[in-house]
């Protein structure tokens, strides 16, 4: 029996995720006993503060050449983006490659699938006020402006935050 831990890609909307550390077996003939690699070690949970930020966790900018479009900092009024997002109301969202940060939610973003050019839909997996919820949100980038919409609700408009 021969065990090997590798790294494992998943085609998501034209892209492709790593997932590494994922045990496969390669078991040779005539051998009936096959071993498991090692569970991954548990991750420390984290707390969200009011602002819907970890602690210490500060939104940092993304390089634009090396994320999709819909990354960013987002108003629905550009007099907002001097208010860090999750900070009050009104402020601006974040939104990087993982997650969306709003007033008192964060959601995790659990598939992305590319639609089209500058379009996307998405898993989100949110926690907001103590209630869990997943809901699909479909993004749509022309230029500086994000159209956001929940299901297939009237899209709502953001301006990027520069």
């Amino acid at each position: 029996m021969v065990s090997l831990t590798g790294q494992l890609k998943i085609r998501r909307g034209g892209q492709f995720a790593l997932f590494s550390g994922l045990g496969f077996l390669l078991v040779s003939c005539g051998q009936e006993e096959a071993t498991v690699a090692p569970e991954p070690e548990e991750v420390e949970p984290v707390t969200i503060d009011e602002a819907g930020m970890a602690a210490g966790e500060e939104v940092e900018p993304i390089e634009a050449s090396n994320a999709p479009a819909y990354v960013g900092i987002w108003s629905a009024d550009p007099a907002w983006c001097e208010t860090p997002p999750g900070t009050a109301d009104p402020a601006p969202i974040a939104i990087t490659e993982g997650e969306m940060i709003g007033l008192e939610n964060v959601c995790r973003i659990g598939f992305i699938d590319e639609t089209g050019p500058n379009n996307w839909s998405i898993e989100a997996i949110c926690e907001g006020e103590g209630v869990e919820y997943t809901e699909v949100r479909n993004l749509t980038v022309s230029g500086d402006t994000l159209a956001m919409s929940i299901e297939d609700a009237t899209p709502t408009s953001f301006v990027r935050c520069l």
